[in-house]
């Protein structure tokens, strides 16, 4: 991709996603900063995806963060925020875990399968055609996430764990 192009997108990215995601006033949340774009893109080259029209816009992304499974049973668990998951996340050669951070689709073309698409190929690429030796987890905030969450793990052939809610947190697994 050419590299002034995916500026355009990345600035974009940035842009949307801190309007969106701004909405929920969490401070432990991962914020659409520069740096976190770097350090998120540092850990794969798949980390981020983007999906454009005939026109060459942008008009969905997906953001997939490889991490280790202590840190992700950490962050299911309730015990790091998600901050902290990045923050603690190293480059490694081999991740055992993906976090599905986040997919935003603009609305006039929701309902076409980008998100779902475009999720399932980074799985794919990050876990080199292996998603069953992966721990794959989110933290849904949506019902729409929610249930593009569920199409992709049926089509992975996964489980995706899921972050506990705040209630839930520290209660033993009945």
């Amino acid at each position: 991709m050419n590299e002034i192009i995916k500026e355009k997108y990345i600035e974009e990215v940035l842009k949307v996603g801190g309007e969106f995601f701004a909405q929920f006033n969490d401070p432990t949340e991962i914020k659409a900063t520069r740096e976190n774009y770097e350090k998120i893109s540092s850990l794969h080259p798949s980390a981020y995806k983007f999906a454009v029209n005939e026109q060459g816009e942008l008009i969905a992304w997906t953001v997939v963060i490889p991490t280790s499974k202590e840190l992700a049973n950490d962050f299911i668990e309730r015990r790091i925020t998600e901050q902290e998951l990045l923050d603690k996340t190293e480059y490694s050669n081999t991740h055992d875990a993906l976090y599905l951070f986040a997919a935003f689709t603009k609305p006039e073309y929701r309902g076409k399968g980008y998100v779902k698409k475009m999720t399932i190929a980074q799985v794919m690429e990050i876990t080199e055609n292996k998603p069953k030796e992966t721990l794959v987890f989110a933290w849904t905030v949506s019902k729409e996430g929610e249930a593009a969450i569920v199409s992709v793990a049926r089509d992975l052939g996964v489980v995706i764990k899921k972050r506990r809610k705040k209630e839930e947190a520290g209660r033993a697994e009945e």
